[in-house]
């Protein structure tokens, strides 16, 4: 009875042993990036988009962003030219007004 007593406790000290290294062994790989719970094997890096900057994806959005500038900066235009306009349109209102208003003060 001992002996498979003995014999039983070997047997769990040597199963938490080997528990033990393996939780270990993953913990260490979780740390490091390359276990498959943890990070990508690429630790995050995106091939695809620095690849696509090397074949021209990059220089597409940038001249995508520029022309989208220049269609702002021609409407902002449009839009100051209209004001402009008015402003111009509003102060020749206001002087024909006060031309009329003197010649009818003028006449009486």
């Amino acid at each position: 009875m001992r002996f498979e007593i003995r014999t039983l406790s070997r047997a769990i000290s040597t199963l938490v042993v080997l528990f033990v290294l393996v939780l270990g062994a993953s913990l260490d790989t979780l740390a490091q990036g390359n276990s498959r719970w943890g990070r990508s094997h690429n630790r995050g890096h995106h091939y695809g988009w620095t690849r696509g900057r090397r074949v021209g994806q990059q220089n597409n959005f940038r001249l995508l962003r520029r022309e989208r500038h220049r269609e702002l900066r021609s409407d902002r235009r449009e839009l100051r030219d209209d004001r402009q306009e008015l402003r111009s349109d509003r102060r020749e209102l206001r002087q024909d007004r006060r031309e009329r208003w003197r010649e009818h003060h003028d006449r009486h």
